[in-house]
């Protein structure tokens, strides 16, 4: 393979990877692990497992199941069947009135927007 050909090939191979990354699977879990990061992510009826610390997340569309592991994250959850905070001092705000939620962890802000 010429180099151009390889450049090509190089390229296409961080493509597929950033696309294999995106945070909008169709029905895969999605993971969440690092500190400070902000994202929006979206749920197609899949669980949503955030271990990361001081992050700031919006998760739109439908989820099974949010599990927080982190700590002092900020996370607004559109619509999830389950939140379990089971990191410390997190703060969960929910648009579903219908959401179920555990808290296993300590200092944890869990309330609907329907309780404010």
């Amino acid at each position: 393979m010429n180099r151009a050909g390889t450049v090509f090939a190089n390229i296409m191979l961080g493509v597929a990877a950033a696309v294999a990354q995106q945070k909008d699977a169709s029905t895969a879990d999605l993971h969440v692990a690092g500190d400070g990061r902000e994202e929006t992510l979206r749920c197609h009826g899949n669980a949503v497992f955030i271990t990361g610390n001081a992050g700031r997340f919006t998760i739109e569309g439908k989820c099974t199941t949010v599990h927080v592991g982190g700590s002092r994250n900020w996370i607004e959850v559109q619509d999830a069947d389950w939140i379990r905070t089971e990191g410390n001092l997190n703060s969960v705000l929910y648009l579903n009135p219908n959401t179920r939620v555990a808290d296993p962890g300590k200092g944890n802000s869990v309330s609907s927007k329907w309780q404010q």
